[in-house]
């Protein structure tokens, strides 16, 4: 019975010492990533489908560059980071227009695509001039890693008849 219990206490020791590294490490680590804040965009697009089911926090702070759908609820930001399509409560997302800067806090959604943030509040912050979009090929569009992105594309196409 004495050597059963001085097992159970080395085990209990044991085991609170492996709480005590657990916890010293996410004090010095921070948060699991369930529980970090996303601040960026490119945070956003970089997750997979199942971490976006996740509903995972964000805070983000962007230009509106443009809208995405006539229901007033869908919106494109764009941050320093990239561009990102946005689902928002209708009565705030409709009085944004391109240029405005705002504060968006949300979470993540898998989207029916890609990432996306659905908007719990969109706060206006004031208004700016949109940056210039970046060029890209035609041949850059192919597979959708262009999605909800600020772009130019330069293209010549044959009118009828085979003119140019």
């Amino acid at each position: 019975m004495n050597c059963f219990r001085a097992n159970l206490g080395r085990h209990r020791l044991w085991l609170g010492l492996a709480s005590l590294a657990i916890a010293h490490s996410r004090a010095v680590c921070g948060a699991t990533a369930a529980e970090t804040t996303i601040t960026k965009i490119d945070q956003v697009r970089a997750l997979t489908r199942d971490e976006a089911a996740q509903g995972r926090a964000v805070s983000l702070k962007g230009i509106v560059i443009g809208e995405a759908d006539s229901h007033n609820q869908a919106f494109v930001v764009l941050d320093e980071s990239g561009s990102l399509y946005l689902h928002g409560p209708p009565n705030e997302v409709s009085a944004l227009a391109r240029g405005d800067i705002v504060e968006i806090k949300g979470v993540t959604d898998p989207g029916d695509f890609a990432p996306i943030v659905v908007a719990r509040s969109v706060v206006l912050r004031g208004r700016t001039a949109v940056p210039a979009p970046r060029y890209v090929e035609v041949e850059d569009l192919y597979g959708g890693s262009l999605d909800a992105q600020w772009i130019e594309v330069k293209a010549r196409y044959p009118q009828r008849g085979g003119r140019h």
